[in-house]
């Protein structure tokens, strides 16, 4: 990794006045939507060395994900420091909202994923932010209303067992669809690997829900879900369910749901949100593995196992006299 940081950036010009990030301190933290993640990063610099302003760019001349826009600016003169807010790109595809055309109900998108992005984002970024112009290979279909682009466009890529990916080059952001990689085989991560492992296993969730569509009392539609002891859904009545002191039951009502199927999935999403929790946090050390990428962890103490998507990535440390000492922590579940 090396940080690059631009004085300015102007849509028609590009990148001008690089320089290398040096002397400072890093968090980053980059993550699915549904992971809650910043998706942004600050970076604190000594005053007199400081040359950014908001409105800068700062980006990895790797080209990896890690970059974005310099939004604020905080100066501390008892400290003699300086503190600079970035908005990484994906938190920059949450700003944008997609909104249906004139006399339209919804954006109806529908064909390649990479194709389906460029129509997503337009000219919103003034060509920072753009979708790569080769097929994915991937096809997805939905429709959106007044919902941010990153929302919209993981849970479509996400139906399909695929990812967002975002590479820096040519002073661009370049997004596209490739599929998740299962690493699960190569990357099994346990308490004898050497790495630092933080478990927690909370059953302070719901594992049934019982969702409430359209119509009144008994025509009133009706969908339950439940979430077995090993993670899978199901809505099959046969299966010996959760019960007794075991069974937490949430009410979901959703009545502007406009057909049984949207309050089939509509149930599917919730439950998944408010579901008991079970979290690894690991020190990521030499893996070779990014946001979406699917590993396998277990905590013996707990008995935590999953295989499950890397949901979230922090990046923390210090750049001293060229030498980057950073720490990169994975946060793998829910």
């Amino acid at each position: 990794m090396g940080l690059i940081y631009t004085n300015s950036y102007n849509s028609d010009v590009g990148i001008f006045e690089e320089g290398y990030l040096n002397d400072c301190s890093v968090d980053i933290e980059i993550g699915t939507v549904l992971s809650e993640a910043r998706n942004d990063a600050e970076f604190i610099v000594r005053m007199q060395d400081n040359t950014i302003r908001k409105g800068c760019l700062i980006y990895d001349e790797s080209g990896s994900e890690v970059g974005g826009y310099v939004y604020g600016i905080k100066v501390n003169t008892s400290s003699n420091e300086v503190t600079l807010k970035c908005k990484l790109w994906r938190g920059m595809l949450m700003d944008h909202i997609i909104r249906p055309p004139a006399s339209e109900d919804y954006f109806v998108f529908d064909g390649d994923a990479n194709d389906v992005l460029s129509a997503m984002l337009g000219d919103g970024y003034d060509g920072l932010i753009v979708a790569s112009k080769k097929k994915s290979g991937i096809y997805i279909s939905g429709k959106a209303r007044y919902q941010d682009i990153l929302s919209v466009y993981e849970n479509a890529l996400a139906n399909v067992g695929a990812k967002i990916n975002i590479t820096f080059y040519g002073n661009k952001a370049i997004c596209e669809a490739v599929p998740i990689r299962d690493l699960s085989e190569e990357i099994h991560i346990d308490n004898d690997y050497g790495i630092p492992i933080s478990a927690e296993d909370c059953d302070n969730g719901y594992n049934h829900i019982i969702a409430l569509g359209q119509g009144e009392l008994k025509e009133r539609q009706v969908y339950e879900l439940w979430m077995m002891p090993n993670g899978v859904i199901t809505d099959d009545t046969k299966l010996e369910k959760p019960s007794g002191i075991a069974l937490r039951t949430f009410v979901y009502d959703y009545p502007s749901a406009e057909s049984y199927d949207e309050l089939k999935k509509g149930a599917f999403d919730k439950l998944l949100e408010i579901s008991p929790s079970k979290k690894l946090e690991i020190e990521q050390g030499n893996i070779d593995a990014e946001v979406g990428d699917i590993v396998s962890a277990e905590e013996r103490i707990t008995g935590i196992y999953m295989k499950k998507q890397i949901t979230r990535k922090i990046i923390k440390g210090d750049i001293k006299n060229g030498v980057y000492f950073l720490k990169t922590e994975l946060k793998v579940g829910d």
